[in-house]
């Protein structure tokens, strides 16, 4: 993975191994990273790839997030997942 744009110290822009776009997360993954620069993937502990073309700003609001908070909604949906229900209350 090659990175396109670095939003914060956690989560960054990159283009995968298919050329895809997508939103890279990791502790300190975007620490002194800069645009064009290789991604170990064993430092990326989630990738999301969008739906649509929005990735970009998929990004910045994840930027604008604590990264402590992006790791618990994903706990959630994978909780939710496995529950196998296809509906979630709150």
């Amino acid at each position: 993975m090659r990175i396109i744009q670095v939003f914060n110290n956690n989560v960054l822009l990159a283009r995968d191994e298919d050329g895809r776009d997508v939103v890279a997360l990791g502790r300190g993954l975007g620490f002194q990273a800069h645009a064009g620069d290789e991604i170990d993937p064993a430092r990326v502990s989630r990738r999301f790839l969008p739906q649509n073309e929005d990735t970009e700003r998929v990004a910045a609001l994840m930027a604008e997030l604590p990264y402590e908070h992006i790791r618990l909604a994903v706990k959630i949906a994978h909780l939710a997942a496995e529950s196998g229900s296809s509906q979630m209350r709150v």
